[in-house]
């Protein structure tokens, strides 16, 4: 009597038989790509942290990569203060409570490459009488080699101008409709003449942002 090889499943037709079922098909490159397409999508929400409720102008001290060494940091803030804002953006390294008790107003700081271990944002969308701003420290967009990324990004999410660091390069300039603004390093310029500096912004409703590199 011949065997009924129909009634039975070898390997092979089990593997071919998994193969068409709808859990096989999502493997785990596809969940993560999934999870990281939601996570863009909600970076994109035109979400932004408003620093300016009641004020319709504003003085901003920007600085960035301070590298852990505060002496700059004071003499920037106390030749500029009074002003309404801090921004910091990045290489903060374990300064971040000093630096908000250093000023007499909010301070808004991202994480830079050197932040480890800090609660610090990536980023942050934040506005300003009217004006979205992205600040990052910029490592993430190439901004060693120019400004395409990071300028696209800021687009993306619906700003008008961005903060960054990095570099160590102060900055200010416009791309593609974008204010893009570095305040250059207070701990160690990479400028011709490696002079510390930082940047002051004065923001007014209705008005262009107007930015200034200042140097110690």
């Amino acid at each position: 009597m011949a065997l009924d090889t129909t009634r039975f499943f070898t390997f092979r037709n089990m593997d071919a038989l998994l193969q068409n079922f709808p859990w096989k098909k999502k493997t785990k490159s596809a969940i993560e790509e999934r999870l990281y397409e939601e996570s863009e999508k909600a970076s994109k929400k035109p979400s932004a942290k408003n620093y300016s409720e009641g004020k319709t102008k504003m003085k901003v001290l920007i600085v960035s990569d301070t590298h852990g060494k505060d002496e700059n940091l004071e003499a920037a803030v106390y030749k500029e203060a009074p002003f309404d804002l801090l921004i910091h953006c990045g290489d903060v390294e374990g300064r971040e409570i000093f630096t908000e008790a250093l000023v007499d107003c909010p301070c808004c700081m991202v994480s830079g490459n050197n932040d480890f271990f800090t609660d610090l944002p990536r980023e942050e969308q934040i506005e300003l009488c009217g004006k979205r701003i992205l600040v990052t420290h910029g490592h993430y967009y190439g901004v060693a080699m120019g400004h395409e990324e990071i300028v696209e990004k800021t687009k993306a999410k619906d700003c008008q101008a961005v903060i960054y660091g990095h570099t160590h390069r102060p900055v200010v300039e416009e791309e593609d409709g974008i204010l893009v603004i570095n305040p250059g390093s207070l701990t160690f310029p990479r400028q011709q003449g490696r002079r510390p500096s930082y940047a002051v912004m004065d923001v007014e409703e209705g008005k262009d942002l107007q930015v200034e590199i200042k140097y110690l």
